[in-house]
């Protein structure tokens, strides 16, 4: 699988079950075995963890997401921090740094010529594969392909752009519907080629909604707005319908990615999912938004590429 160059559909489903993997131990390691890894090494420093596993020809990394991505959204800043290619997202480029010793076994194996290189990662772990990859190739090791799942943006522009140039046409991210966390933080851009997972007469959908926005029309009161109807004007106004129960043959790949949110989209979901709120009521804020971020689950990746898939065979 891993000696595919490019995007596919088997290879975008094989990664996610990968990323999946990374959320526990013992699903890492029954990843490894089950797909003939005949090596695996794990590694948890601090707030990352993850795993890699090799076999001859091959070698994969793959970093874990957050487990609560209504949290991490509600405390998340976007502070900039100096790179070789830019700038990007300090606590992603601490959280590489973090495992820096951590991979360097992976690096070895990286390294040996005529050996397929992979990096994935779902959530915060697709921040921190863009910038392992961009590790390998600033210490000139090789030049990995990436895939990533519902990945929050890495770097600004100068960043993104210098990325696109050093390892062009290597990264993908796929992002399912409706799934906000690849629209922030605001300000940065992402790198690569975006994969997402839309209903039919879902971009027409969009583009009517962005033309509208250009459009002058009356300013809504503050007072309008709940909890829930603030999370859905911002997550849910881009699609129309949900994909949950979506047919295959309804479902459908585009390369055309959701637009960021503004600082003021962004300052106002961070306010519904409790910031500012007492000690001992953030839980209850984020408990009734779960339903919102479901897009963003792992499984439902994997579920999606999958109808897709087999809708194709």
């Amino acid at each position: 699988m891993l000696k595919r160059s490019g995007f596919d559909l088997d290879t975008a489903v094989f990664l996610a079950e990968a990323s999946a993997a990374a959320y526990s131990e013992a699903g890492a390691r029954a990843f490894a075995k089950e797909n003939g890894f005949s090596q695996i090494e794990l590694f948890d420093r601090g707030n990352v963890q993850g795993y890699w596993c090799g076999a001859n020809d091959s070698a994969l990394l793959v970093f874990r997401g957050t487990n609560n991505i209504g949290q991490w959204l509600r405390d998340f800043q976007a502070l900039p921090a100096p790179h070789e290619w830019g700038w990007v997202h300090l606590g992603f480029s601490r959280g590489v740094d973090a495992v820096a010793r951590d991979l360097r076994p992976f690096d070895e194996s990286a390294g040996k010529a005529g050996r397929h290189i992979w990096i994935a990662g779902h959530s915060l772990g697709g921040a921190l594969a863009v910038l392992a990859a961009a590790r390998l190739r600033v210490k000139n090791i090789c030049a990995p392909l990436v895939l990533t799942y519902g990945q929050p943006a890495v770097g600004l522009a100068d960043f993104a752009s210098r990325f696109d140039a050093e390892l062009s046409r290597s990264l993908w991210h796929v992002v399912n519907q409706n799934d906000v966390v690849p629209r922030v933080p605001p300000l940065y851009s992402h790198c690569g080629v975006v994969k997402r997972i839309i209903r039919p007469g879902a971009l027409e959908a969009v583009a009517e909604n962005d033309g509208a926005a250009q459009l002058e029309r009356p300013v809504v009161p503050p007072s309008t707005f709940g909890r829930s109807e603030t999370l859905q004007e911002i997550i849910g106004v881009t699609m129309p319908a949900t994909l949950e129960t979506a047919t295959p043959e309804r479902v459908e790949i585009s390369d055309i990615g959701p637009s960021s949110l503004s600082n003021f989209e962004f300052a106002r979901l961070q306010v519904a999912l409790g910031t500012g709120e007492s000690a001992g009521m953030e839980g209850v804020f984020l408990e009734g938004a779960m339903p919102f971020f479901k897009d963003h689950h792992i499984g439902a990746y994997i579920r999606l590429l999958k109808d897709i898939r087999d809708s194709r065979a």
